[in-house]
Protein backbone atom coordinates (compact mmCIF):
# COMPACT_ATOMS: atom_id res chain seq x y z
CA UNK A 1 0.00 0.00 0.00
CA UNK A 2 1.08 3.40 -0.54
CA UNK A 3 2.03 5.83 2.42
CA UNK A 4 -0.04 8.90 3.04
CA UNK A 5 0.97 12.13 2.25
CA UNK A 6 4.01 13.40 4.74
CA UNK A 7 3.19 16.50 5.78
CA UNK A 8 6.13 19.50 5.77
CA UNK A 9 6.38 21.05 9.30
CA UNK A 10 4.16 24.13 7.82
CA UNK A 11 1.09 21.81 6.35
CA UNK A 12 0.78 19.95 10.13
CA UNK A 13 -1.99 21.25 12.43
CA UNK A 14 -2.47 20.34 16.08
CA UNK A 15 -5.55 18.71 16.86
CA UNK A 16 -7.09 22.19 18.36
CA UNK A 17 -5.79 24.23 15.12
CA UNK A 18 -7.47 21.33 12.78
CA UNK A 19 -11.18 21.55 14.97
CA UNK A 20 -11.33 25.25 14.82
CA UNK A 21 -10.54 24.97 11.16
CA UNK A 22 -13.72 22.08 10.69
CA UNK A 23 -15.87 24.37 12.87
CA UNK A 24 -15.28 27.52 10.95
CA UNK A 25 -15.85 26.14 8.16
CA UNK A 26 -19.09 24.53 8.80
CA UNK A 27 -20.44 27.39 10.95
CA UNK A 28 -19.26 29.59 7.61
CA UNK A 29 -21.00 27.35 5.29
CA UNK A 30 -24.16 27.30 7.76
CA UNK A 31 -24.49 30.59 7.85
CA UNK A 32 -24.17 31.26 3.63
CA UNK A 33 -26.97 28.58 3.72
CA UNK A 34 -29.12 29.26 6.38
CA UNK A 35 -29.31 33.54 5.07
CA UNK A 36 -32.06 31.97 2.18
CA UNK A 37 -33.21 28.71 3.53
CA UNK A 38 -36.58 29.74 3.28
CA UNK A 39 -36.72 32.44 0.45
CA UNK A 40 -37.88 29.90 -1.63
CA UNK A 41 -41.18 28.40 -1.09
CA UNK A 42 -42.19 24.90 -0.81
CA UNK A 43 -42.43 23.62 -4.15
CA UNK A 44 -41.67 20.65 -6.88
CA UNK A 45 -40.96 17.23 -5.46
CA UNK A 46 -40.09 19.01 -1.88
CA UNK A 47 -44.18 18.87 -1.13
CA UNK A 48 -43.78 14.92 -2.53
CA UNK A 49 -41.16 14.21 0.14
CA UNK A 50 -43.20 15.91 2.78
CA UNK A 51 -46.34 14.26 2.20
CA UNK A 52 -45.13 10.84 1.93
CA UNK A 53 -42.70 11.30 4.74
CA UNK A 54 -45.39 12.71 6.98
CA UNK A 55 -47.74 9.54 6.71
CA UNK A 56 -47.72 6.31 8.48
CA UNK A 57 -44.12 4.03 8.40
CA UNK A 58 -46.73 1.46 6.55
CA UNK A 59 -47.74 4.43 4.08
CA UNK A 60 -43.86 4.83 3.10
CA UNK A 61 -43.46 1.41 2.95
CA UNK A 62 -46.37 0.87 0.16
CA UNK A 63 -44.81 3.98 -1.06
CA UNK A 64 -41.78 2.76 -1.82
CA UNK A 65 -43.04 -0.16 -3.72
CA UNK A 66 -43.42 1.98 -6.74
CA UNK A 67 -41.33 5.43 -5.61
CA UNK A 68 -38.10 5.91 -7.98
CA UNK A 69 -35.70 7.19 -4.63
CA UNK A 70 -34.43 4.71 -2.06
CA UNK A 71 -35.43 4.67 1.77
CA UNK A 72 -33.81 6.45 3.27
CA UNK A 73 -34.62 10.60 3.14
CA UNK A 74 -37.93 9.41 3.53
CA UNK A 75 -37.71 7.33 7.02
CA UNK A 76 -35.03 10.45 8.11
CA UNK A 77 -38.07 13.21 7.25
CA UNK A 78 -40.79 10.81 9.08
CA UNK A 79 -39.05 11.49 11.94
CA UNK A 80 -37.75 14.89 11.63
CA UNK A 81 -41.47 15.63 10.89
CA UNK A 82 -42.53 14.06 14.29
CA UNK A 83 -40.11 16.08 15.69
CA UNK A 84 -40.42 19.41 14.71
CA UNK A 85 -43.55 19.72 12.07
CA UNK A 86 -43.74 21.10 8.27
CA UNK A 87 -42.53 24.65 8.32
CA UNK A 88 -40.18 25.40 5.40
CA UNK A 89 -37.12 26.63 7.63
CA UNK A 90 -36.94 23.36 9.84
CA UNK A 91 -37.58 21.04 6.90
CA UNK A 92 -34.86 22.42 5.09
CA UNK A 93 -32.42 21.97 7.86
CA UNK A 94 -31.12 18.96 7.88
CA UNK A 95 -30.37 19.20 3.89
CA UNK A 96 -28.48 22.60 5.19
CA UNK A 97 -26.97 21.08 7.61
CA UNK A 98 -25.49 18.10 5.86
CA UNK A 99 -24.25 20.68 2.85
CA UNK A 100 -22.02 22.57 5.68
CA UNK A 101 -20.65 19.33 7.06
CA UNK A 102 -19.85 18.25 3.37
CA UNK A 103 -17.85 21.43 2.81
CA UNK A 104 -16.12 20.56 6.86
CA UNK A 105 -15.69 16.92 5.38
CA UNK A 106 -13.91 18.38 2.31
CA UNK A 107 -11.41 20.28 4.26
CA UNK A 108 -10.36 16.52 6.18
CA UNK A 109 -10.00 14.97 2.76
CA UNK A 110 -7.98 18.19 1.59
CA UNK A 111 -5.33 17.98 4.31
CA UNK A 112 -5.71 14.40 4.71
CA UNK A 113 -4.32 14.44 1.16
CA UNK A 114 -1.80 17.27 0.93
CA UNK A 115 -2.24 19.49 3.61
CA UNK A 116 -4.55 21.87 5.40
CA UNK A 117 -3.87 24.82 2.48
CA UNK A 118 -5.69 22.07 -0.03
CA UNK A 119 -8.27 20.91 2.67
CA UNK A 120 -8.75 24.90 3.59
CA UNK A 121 -9.54 25.75 -0.47
CA UNK A 122 -11.62 22.98 -0.96
CA UNK A 123 -13.51 23.31 1.81
CA UNK A 124 -14.22 27.37 1.18
CA UNK A 125 -15.06 26.14 -2.67
CA UNK A 126 -18.03 23.82 -1.42
CA UNK A 127 -19.27 27.05 0.34
CA UNK A 128 -19.01 28.87 -1.96
CA UNK A 129 -20.88 26.68 -4.97
CA UNK A 130 -24.01 28.08 -5.78
CA UNK A 131 -25.11 24.47 -6.97
CA UNK A 132 -24.98 23.06 -3.80
CA UNK A 133 -26.85 26.21 -2.45
CA UNK A 134 -30.04 24.79 -4.79
CA UNK A 135 -30.19 21.90 -2.59
CA UNK A 136 -29.53 23.22 0.46
CA UNK A 137 -32.22 25.19 -0.14
CA UNK A 138 -35.07 22.12 -0.46
CA UNK A 139 -36.25 19.59 1.40
CA UNK A 140 -34.96 16.57 -1.01
CA UNK A 141 -32.04 14.35 -0.17
CA UNK A 142 -29.42 15.17 -2.72
CA UNK A 143 -27.39 17.54 0.80
CA UNK A 144 -27.20 14.13 2.03
CA UNK A 145 -26.07 12.21 -1.24
CA UNK A 146 -23.26 14.64 -1.29
CA UNK A 147 -22.43 14.02 2.48
CA UNK A 148 -22.31 10.46 2.36
CA UNK A 149 -20.06 10.84 -0.99
CA UNK A 150 -17.69 13.08 1.13
CA UNK A 151 -17.33 10.32 4.24
CA UNK A 152 -16.85 7.80 1.56
CA UNK A 153 -13.84 9.12 -0.47
CA UNK A 154 -12.61 10.08 3.23
CA UNK A 155 -12.49 6.89 4.25
CA UNK A 156 -11.43 5.41 1.54
CA UNK A 157 -8.03 7.27 1.71
CA UNK A 158 -7.43 6.73 4.92
CA UNK A 159 -8.64 2.70 4.51
CA UNK A 160 -5.73 2.51 1.89
CA UNK A 161 -3.50 4.10 4.03
CA UNK A 162 -3.98 1.88 7.17
CA UNK A 163 -4.05 -0.90 8.87
CA UNK A 164 -7.11 -0.23 10.93
CA UNK A 165 -10.56 -1.65 10.83
CA UNK A 166 -12.20 0.65 11.66
CA UNK A 167 -11.28 3.15 8.87
CA UNK A 168 -12.69 0.34 6.53
CA UNK A 169 -16.21 -0.37 8.16
CA UNK A 170 -16.79 3.40 8.14
CA UNK A 171 -16.15 3.04 4.37
CA UNK A 172 -18.65 0.50 4.11
CA UNK A 173 -20.96 2.00 6.34
CA UNK A 174 -20.57 5.74 4.02
CA UNK A 175 -21.22 3.84 1.05
CA UNK A 176 -23.99 1.51 1.79
CA UNK A 177 -25.52 4.86 2.97
CA UNK A 178 -24.59 6.45 -0.32
CA UNK A 179 -27.42 4.01 -2.29
CA UNK A 180 -30.25 4.08 -0.08
CA UNK A 181 -29.77 7.71 -0.18
CA UNK A 182 -29.66 7.87 -3.79
CA UNK A 183 -29.54 5.39 -6.86
CA UNK A 184 -26.26 6.99 -8.23
CA UNK A 185 -24.23 6.40 -5.39
CA UNK A 186 -23.58 3.25 -6.95
CA UNK A 187 -21.61 5.39 -9.32
CA UNK A 188 -19.01 6.35 -6.14
CA UNK A 189 -18.95 2.38 -4.78
CA UNK A 190 -17.94 1.20 -8.73
CA UNK A 191 -15.50 3.81 -9.36
CA UNK A 192 -13.79 3.81 -6.01
CA UNK A 193 -13.68 -0.11 -6.59
CA UNK A 194 -12.11 0.82 -9.48
CA UNK A 195 -9.42 3.24 -8.02
CA UNK A 196 -8.57 0.39 -5.28
CA UNK A 197 -6.16 -0.93 -8.24
CA UNK A 198 -4.86 2.17 -9.18
CA UNK A 199 -3.97 3.25 -5.66
CA UNK A 200 -3.23 0.38 -4.36
CA UNK A 201 -0.02 -1.56 -5.46
CA UNK A 202 -1.56 -5.08 -4.27
CA UNK A 203 -5.37 -5.50 -3.48
CA UNK A 204 -6.12 -6.23 0.13
CA UNK A 205 -8.54 -9.25 1.12
CA UNK A 206 -9.80 -6.87 3.78
CA UNK A 207 -11.27 -5.06 0.37
CA UNK A 208 -12.85 -8.00 -1.34
CA UNK A 209 -14.42 -8.42 2.19
CA UNK A 210 -16.12 -4.57 2.29
CA UNK A 211 -17.06 -4.80 -1.06
CA UNK A 212 -18.90 -8.07 -0.61
CA UNK A 213 -20.40 -7.49 2.54
CA UNK A 214 -21.64 -3.51 0.99
CA UNK A 215 -22.40 -5.78 -1.94
CA UNK A 216 -25.29 -7.95 -0.04
CA UNK A 217 -26.90 -4.39 1.55
CA UNK A 218 -26.60 -3.26 -2.50
CA UNK A 219 -29.38 -6.33 -3.42
CA UNK A 220 -32.24 -4.89 -2.09
CA UNK A 221 -32.05 -1.41 -3.47
CA UNK A 222 -30.49 -2.62 -6.95
CA UNK A 223 -33.53 -4.76 -7.75
CA UNK A 224 -35.60 -1.90 -7.14
CA UNK A 225 -33.15 -0.02 -9.36
CA UNK A 226 -32.78 -2.73 -12.26
CA UNK A 227 -37.43 -2.37 -11.98
CA UNK A 228 -37.30 1.26 -12.30
CA UNK A 229 -34.77 1.12 -15.18
CA UNK A 230 -37.27 -1.40 -16.85
CA UNK A 231 -39.50 1.19 -16.80
CA UNK A 232 -38.00 3.38 -18.00
CA UNK A 233 -36.40 1.42 -21.22
CA UNK A 234 -39.31 3.38 -23.30
CA UNK A 235 -38.00 6.60 -22.07
CA UNK A 236 -38.13 8.87 -19.08
CA UNK A 237 -39.37 12.26 -18.50
CA UNK A 238 -36.04 13.53 -19.16
CA UNK A 239 -37.06 13.77 -22.79
CA UNK A 240 -33.80 15.02 -24.82
CA UNK A 241 -30.85 12.69 -25.39
CA UNK A 242 -27.47 15.08 -24.53
CA UNK A 243 -25.70 16.52 -26.69
CA UNK A 244 -21.65 16.81 -25.93
CA UNK A 245 -22.36 20.57 -24.75
CA UNK A 246 -24.42 18.90 -22.19
CA UNK A 247 -20.63 17.98 -20.46
CA UNK A 248 -19.75 21.59 -20.62
CA UNK A 249 -22.80 22.52 -19.03
CA UNK A 250 -22.29 20.24 -16.20
CA UNK A 251 -18.78 21.63 -15.30
CA UNK A 252 -20.24 25.40 -15.96
CA UNK A 253 -22.96 24.78 -13.11
CA UNK A 254 -20.37 22.90 -10.45
CA UNK A 255 -18.33 26.14 -10.96
CA UNK A 256 -20.91 29.17 -10.50
CA UNK A 257 -20.06 30.95 -13.81
CA UNK A 258 -19.05 31.00 -17.88
CA UNK A 259 -15.66 31.83 -17.24
CA UNK A 260 -14.98 30.28 -13.94
CA UNK A 261 -15.80 27.36 -15.65
CA UNK A 262 -13.07 28.10 -18.40
CA UNK A 263 -10.71 28.42 -15.83
CA UNK A 264 -11.18 25.56 -13.76
CA UNK A 265 -11.37 23.32 -16.96
CA UNK A 266 -7.55 25.02 -17.75
CA UNK A 267 -6.24 24.18 -14.19
CA UNK A 268 -7.76 20.46 -14.43
CA UNK A 269 -6.08 20.34 -18.02
CA UNK A 270 -3.12 21.87 -17.29
CA UNK A 271 -2.27 21.21 -13.71
CA UNK A 272 -2.89 17.35 -14.77
CA UNK A 273 -0.16 17.94 -17.34
CA UNK A 274 2.51 19.38 -15.22
CA UNK A 275 1.52 17.34 -11.84
CA UNK A 276 2.28 14.14 -13.71
CA UNK A 277 5.63 15.49 -14.95
CA UNK A 278 6.99 16.17 -12.00
CA UNK A 279 8.70 14.40 -9.28
CA UNK A 280 5.93 14.24 -7.01
CA UNK A 281 5.08 11.07 -5.11
CA UNK A 282 1.16 12.03 -4.87
CA UNK A 283 0.29 11.32 -8.97
CA UNK A 284 -2.24 8.46 -7.85
CA UNK A 285 -4.16 10.73 -5.25
CA UNK A 286 -4.44 12.81 -8.52
CA UNK A 287 -5.63 9.83 -10.81
CA UNK A 288 -8.42 9.32 -8.19
CA UNK A 289 -9.72 12.40 -7.68
CA UNK A 290 -9.63 12.58 -11.24
CA UNK A 291 -11.30 9.18 -12.31
CA UNK A 292 -13.98 10.37 -9.49
CA UNK A 293 -14.74 13.82 -10.80
CA UNK A 294 -14.94 12.71 -15.03
CA UNK A 295 -15.89 9.17 -14.92
CA UNK A 296 -19.73 9.42 -13.22
CA UNK A 297 -20.23 12.34 -15.91
CA UNK A 298 -18.77 10.02 -18.83
CA UNK A 299 -20.56 7.38 -17.74
CA UNK A 300 -24.15 8.89 -17.28
CA UNK A 301 -23.51 10.91 -20.41
CA UNK A 302 -23.17 7.37 -22.73
CA UNK A 303 -26.05 5.86 -20.88
CA UNK A 304 -28.27 8.76 -21.88
CA UNK A 305 -27.70 8.21 -25.30
CA UNK A 306 -29.90 5.03 -24.65
CA UNK A 307 -32.32 5.96 -21.96
CA UNK A 308 -32.32 9.89 -20.95
CA UNK A 309 -31.20 10.16 -17.38
CA UNK A 310 -28.19 12.95 -17.49
CA UNK A 311 -29.90 15.68 -14.95
CA UNK A 312 -27.28 17.82 -13.66
CA UNK A 313 -28.84 17.18 -10.01
CA UNK A 314 -28.08 13.31 -10.47
CA UNK A 315 -24.41 13.93 -11.02
CA UNK A 316 -24.69 16.81 -7.48
CA UNK A 317 -22.35 14.17 -6.02
CA UNK A 318 -19.49 14.73 -7.80
CA UNK A 319 -18.98 18.51 -6.85
CA UNK A 320 -17.07 16.64 -3.67
CA UNK A 321 -14.53 15.15 -5.81
CA UNK A 322 -14.65 18.35 -8.82
CA UNK A 323 -13.83 21.07 -5.68
CA UNK A 324 -11.22 18.59 -4.12
CA UNK A 325 -9.67 18.28 -7.95
CA UNK A 326 -9.02 21.94 -8.01
CA UNK A 327 -8.04 22.23 -5.00
CA UNK A 328 -5.36 19.57 -5.02
CA UNK A 329 -3.61 21.33 -8.15
CA UNK A 330 -3.78 25.05 -7.08
CA UNK A 331 -2.18 24.24 -3.93
CA UNK A 332 0.01 22.08 -5.62
CA UNK A 333 1.25 23.79 -8.45
CA UNK A 334 1.73 27.35 -6.91
CA UNK A 335 5.11 26.96 -5.85
CA UNK A 336 6.67 28.14 -2.06
CA UNK A 337 6.51 30.29 0.04
CA UNK A 338 3.78 33.05 -0.83
CA UNK A 339 3.60 31.91 -4.03
CA UNK A 340 1.39 29.18 -2.90
CA UNK A 341 -1.18 30.51 -2.21
CA UNK A 342 -1.10 32.51 -6.04
CA UNK A 343 -2.98 29.79 -7.50
CA UNK A 344 -5.67 29.20 -4.83
CA UNK A 345 -6.22 32.52 -3.99
CA UNK A 346 -7.43 33.37 -8.18
CA UNK A 347 -9.50 30.51 -7.36
CA UNK A 348 -11.21 31.49 -4.30
CA UNK A 349 -11.91 34.54 -6.08
CA UNK A 350 -13.40 33.39 -9.02
CA UNK A 351 -16.17 31.39 -7.13
CA UNK A 352 -16.38 33.96 -4.41
CA UNK A 353 -17.51 37.18 -6.81
CA UNK A 354 -19.48 34.81 -8.54
CA UNK A 355 -21.18 33.03 -5.52
CA UNK A 356 -24.58 33.76 -5.21
CA UNK A 357 -26.63 33.09 -1.94
CA UNK A 358 -30.12 32.61 -3.32
CA UNK A 359 -30.95 30.89 -6.44
CA UNK A 360 -34.54 31.45 -7.41
CA UNK A 361 -36.30 27.81 -8.04
CA UNK A 362 -38.80 29.98 -10.10
CA UNK A 363 -41.59 28.53 -9.25
CA UNK A 364 -43.95 31.13 -8.00
CA UNK A 365 -46.55 28.77 -6.04
CA UNK A 366 -47.17 31.08 -3.84
CA UNK A 367 -48.51 33.14 -6.22
CA UNK A 368 -50.82 29.95 -7.78
CA UNK A 369 -51.90 29.19 -4.63
CA UNK A 370 -53.05 32.31 -3.99
CA UNK A 371 -55.39 32.41 -7.00
CA UNK A 372 -57.01 28.95 -6.26
CA UNK A 373 -57.81 29.79 -2.58
CA UNK A 374 -59.73 32.98 -4.37
CA UNK A 375 -60.78 30.74 -6.51
CA UNK A 376 -62.61 28.01 -4.39
CA UNK A 377 -64.15 31.19 -2.23
CA UNK A 378 -66.19 31.44 -5.16
CA UNK A 379 -70.44 29.84 -5.50
CA UNK A 380 -69.67 26.67 -7.44
CA UNK A 381 -66.13 26.29 -7.74
CA UNK A 382 -63.93 23.28 -8.83
CA UNK A 383 -59.81 23.39 -9.32
CA UNK A 384 -58.44 20.55 -11.60
CA UNK A 385 -54.69 19.86 -11.82
CA UNK A 386 -52.91 18.36 -14.23
CA UNK A 387 -50.58 16.57 -14.04
CA UNK A 388 -52.48 14.88 -11.45
CA UNK A 389 -49.23 14.87 -8.51
CA UNK A 390 -49.65 18.79 -8.84
CA UNK A 391 -52.61 18.58 -6.12
CA UNK A 392 -50.15 17.87 -4.15
CA UNK A 393 -47.71 20.51 -4.94
CA UNK A 394 -50.22 23.38 -4.03
CA UNK A 395 -52.63 21.28 -1.24
CA UNK A 396 -49.36 22.51 0.90
CA UNK A 397 -49.90 25.86 0.83
CA UNK A 398 -53.78 25.88 0.34
CA UNK A 399 -54.98 22.69 2.52
CA UNK A 400 -52.76 21.92 5.18
CA UNK A 401 -54.80 19.77 6.90
CA UNK A 402 -55.88 17.74 4.28
CA UNK A 403 -52.39 17.72 2.98
CA UNK A 404 -50.72 15.51 6.28
CA UNK A 405 -53.76 13.23 5.94
CA UNK A 406 -51.97 11.28 3.68
CA UNK A 407 -53.99 8.16 3.40
CA UNK A 408 -57.19 9.87 2.64
CA UNK A 409 -56.04 13.29 1.13
CA UNK A 410 -57.35 12.24 -2.03
CA UNK A 411 -60.79 11.92 -1.26
CA UNK A 412 -60.96 14.57 0.98
CA UNK A 413 -59.14 16.67 -1.03
CA UNK A 414 -61.86 15.95 -4.01
CA UNK A 415 -64.69 16.79 -1.51
CA UNK A 416 -63.29 20.12 -0.89
CA UNK A 417 -63.90 20.22 -5.02
CA UNK A 418 -59.73 20.05 -6.01
CA UNK A 419 -58.44 17.18 -7.66
CA UNK A 420 -55.52 15.68 -9.31
CA UNK A 421 -56.72 14.53 -12.63
CA UNK A 422 -55.26 11.93 -15.28
CA UNK A 423 -55.49 12.21 -18.73
CA UNK A 424 -57.78 8.63 -18.93
CA UNK A 425 -60.70 10.50 -16.65
CA UNK A 426 -63.94 11.43 -17.04
CA UNK A 427 -64.47 15.18 -16.54
CA UNK A 428 -67.95 15.00 -16.54
CA UNK A 429 -67.23 12.91 -13.27
CA UNK A 430 -66.55 16.08 -11.04
CA UNK A 431 -67.65 18.62 -12.80
CA UNK A 432 -71.23 20.46 -14.18
CA UNK A 433 -71.79 22.74 -16.24
CA UNK A 434 -72.97 25.27 -13.35
CA UNK A 435 -69.76 25.08 -12.21
CA UNK A 436 -67.23 27.70 -12.31
CA UNK A 437 -63.70 25.51 -13.20
CA UNK A 438 -59.82 26.50 -13.16
CA UNK A 439 -57.70 24.61 -14.91
CA UNK A 440 -54.23 24.39 -13.32
CA UNK A 441 -50.96 23.54 -16.11
CA UNK A 442 -48.52 22.54 -14.61
CA UNK A 443 -46.84 20.68 -17.74
CA UNK A 444 -49.61 19.37 -19.12
CA UNK A 445 -48.41 19.16 -22.77
CA UNK A 446 -45.97 16.64 -20.54
CA UNK A 447 -48.06 14.17 -19.42
CA UNK A 448 -51.37 14.65 -21.56
CA UNK A 449 -50.00 15.55 -25.41
CA UNK A 450 -53.55 15.34 -26.90
CA UNK A 451 -54.94 17.32 -24.20
CA UNK A 452 -57.91 15.41 -23.18
CA UNK A 453 -58.70 16.95 -20.06
CA UNK A 454 -58.44 20.49 -21.95
CA UNK A 455 -60.61 19.71 -24.66
CA UNK A 456 -63.18 17.79 -22.35
CA UNK A 457 -63.49 20.86 -20.17
CA UNK A 458 -63.55 23.19 -23.87
CA UNK A 459 -66.51 20.63 -24.89
CA UNK A 460 -68.62 21.36 -21.38
CA UNK A 461 -67.56 24.98 -20.98
CA UNK A 462 -66.34 26.76 -24.60
CA UNK A 463 -63.36 28.33 -24.59
CA UNK A 464 -61.65 29.71 -21.57
CA UNK A 465 -62.65 32.82 -19.95
CA UNK A 466 -59.34 34.13 -18.61
CA UNK A 467 -56.25 32.78 -18.70
CA UNK A 468 -53.38 33.66 -16.20
CA UNK A 469 -49.41 33.43 -17.11
CA UNK A 470 -46.87 32.88 -14.13
CA UNK A 471 -43.36 31.74 -13.76
CA UNK A 472 -43.70 27.87 -14.38
CA UNK A 473 -47.62 27.47 -14.56
CA UNK A 474 -50.73 28.37 -16.62
CA UNK A 475 -53.65 28.84 -15.14
CA UNK A 476 -57.24 28.32 -16.98
CA UNK A 477 -60.46 29.44 -16.17
CA UNK A 478 -63.75 28.07 -17.57
CA UNK A 479 -67.33 29.98 -16.56
CA UNK A 480 -70.41 27.93 -15.84
CA UNK A 481 -72.81 27.59 -18.20
CA UNK A 482 -75.73 29.72 -17.97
Amino acid sequence: MPTKYTRSTKDQLGRVQYWLIFSVIFLACLCFKLWHISSNEIALDEAFTIFHSSGSLDHISAMLQTENNPPFHFYLMHYWIKLFGVDPTLLRLPGTIAISLSASVLFAIGYYLSGWKTGLVAGSLMTLSNFNVIFAHEVRVYPFFVLFTALAILYFFKAMNSTKWSYLVLWSLFSVLLIYAHFFGFFVWLILFLAIFVYAQHTNFKWWIAYTISLLFYIPVIQQLLSRTDESSGGTWIEETPKFDALYNILRKFSNAPVVAVACIALTVVGSYFFYKSKTTQKKELTVLLMCSFLPILLLFLISQYVPLFLDRYLVFVTVPYYLLLAFLASNLSGKHIRSWLLPSVLLVLFAFSHQPFMDNDRAVDEVAEKVKQHMESPNAKTIFVPDYMDIRIAYHTHRQEFLDTDNFKSKFAAKGLKGMLPDEDVKEFVAPSDNVLLIDGNMAGVDPDLTIYNQLVAIYGEPAKVWETKAYRLIYFAAQK
